[in-house]
């Protein structure tokens, strides 16, 4: 595709799995939280900043404290991250990667300060507590930058990206969707830090809409009687570890997007 959208990018893992030869396309990312968007785009512009800020053990206190702080910053930061597509602030974005890292619950901050510190080495801490460590952050986050040289980032409403200007304008696009779960998921209503229990159905709702249009190439991601979709559409089953509906993991495609092994072979 000419161009590839992601509305709710969250961890970034399809755009960082989209083939290296993608990367000079036009390729826009979006997360209504902040914070996380907040990550991305500093990991792009100043992965030594963010990776030196980042270089610090796990510790409890800390955790608390800048949960804290981040919590009350978050609605100013996300206020100046969405006015200006050049400012970001690594430091925070340090700190919300150290501390979702450590996170038992992988929501960090919390409204209500409950979210609780692991002693487990995930994300930023796999990498150990030996003097290389940071040298080892900084080779990481590098690379990302490197990949995440030509990406807009942005952080907002997702029905600004599913635009004729965000997409079609620029040829045959490619949109995927992973929003919220919703209600029928029976799903913990506070799963998220932006959360809405109802915009999968709205995102359903545009996806089907749109799905004729042959310039569009659409994802949508949910679980098994989730969402009703037309039969033009296809549907790959897949299954997610440590859930207990993973087995009910489901894409679906709109008619337009390449079959399986036509994707592979072109």
């Amino acid at each position: 595709v000419n161009s590839y959208v992601e509305p709710f990018c969250g961890s970034a893992a399809v755009l960082l799995n989209r083939p290296e030869s993608h990367r000079h396309r036009l390729e826009i990312v979006n997360d209504i939280d902040g914070l996380v968007a907040n990550f991305w785009r500093a990991l792009k512009l100043h992965p030594g900043k963010v990776a030196q800020a980042a270089d610090y053990p796990i510790s409890e206190l800390d955790f608390h404290a800048r949960q804290n702080w981040l919590e009350q910053k978050r609605a100013s930061i996300t206020e100046r991250f969405r006015a200006n597509e050049n400012w970001c602030d690594p430091r925070v974005a340090a700190w919300w990667v150290w501390g979702i890292s450590q996170s038992i619950s992988n929501r960090f901050p919390q409204k209500d300060s409950r979210g609780r510190s692991s002693v487990e080495s995930r994300g930023v801490h796999r990498l150990g507590s030996d003097q290389a460590r940071g040298e080892r952050l900084l080779e990481e986050f590098e690379l990302l930058a490197g990949r995440l040289e030509d990406v807009r980032v942005l952080s907002g409403n997702w029905s600004r990206l599913v635009t004729k200007a965000m997409t079609t304008r620029f040829g045959v696009t490619g949109v995927f969707l992973d929003p919220p779960y919703t209600k029928e998921s029976g799903r913990n209503a506070n799963l998220y830090a932006k959360d809405d229990l109802q915009i999968g159905h709205d995102v359903k709702e545009w996806a089907v809409a749109n799905g004729d249009n042959p310039l569009l190439r659409i994802a949508l991601c949910g679980l098994e009687g989730e969402y009703d979709m037309p039969p033009n559409w296809s549907v790959f089953p897949w299954k997610s570890g440590g859930s207990k509906n993973g087995h009910l993991e489901r894409i679906w495609f709109s008619p337009h997007c390449l079959p399986v092994s036509r994707a592979k072979a072109g």
